[in-house]
């Protein structure tokens, strides 16, 4: 038990760090808007490859495959319902708030890998974690669970 509590304060320690690196990152994406070139859309592009959304070679041309990898994204992620509501394939708020999530999970998942704390962290996190319900089960993507593999 001792040990476990050690390590999820080394666990919270790499969380917030994290968490830093991915506020940092979408931070320094700004605010691309469509038919924007510029290096901060190729950062976005890169960006949502590391979120499997963008499949492409960035291009830095926040062009209709930019706007629809964000389309793509928000509605996945339950920002919008639909592509005609507002914010819809735009980097505004929400889907910021959200990029900074995942990054975040991303970029500790890198970390712990790095760190050598994987084990570690199956042994103490994810088998201590409780089974989800069959709803939040069918709110799950195959994007989602691709990603925490």
């Amino acid at each position: 038990e001792q040990e476990k509590h050690i390590f999820l304060e080394k666990v919270t320690l790499l969380q917030d760090q994290a968490l830093k690196q991915a506020e940092e990152k979408v931070a320094s994406l700004e605010k691309p808007v469509f038919w924007e070139i510029s290096p901060r859309v190729r950062e976005l592009q890169k960006t949502l490859t590391n979120l499997w959304y963008f499949p492409y070679k960035d291009t830095a041309i926040f062009g209709t495959k930019t706007q629809n990898a964000l389309l793509e994204y928000q509605l996945a992620k339950d920002i919008i319902e639909s592509n005609a509501e507002l914010g819809a394939g735009t980097f505004w708020p929400q889907t910021r708030a959200q990029f900074v999530k995942d990054l975040s999970d991303i970029y500790l998942q890198s970390i712990l890998r790095e760190k050598n704390l994987v084990s570690d962290y199956e042994t103490f996190i994810l088998w201590n974690t409780p089974v989800p319900t069959d709803a939040a089960i069918e709110k799950v993507s195959l994007k989602e669970i691709s990603q925490k593999i």
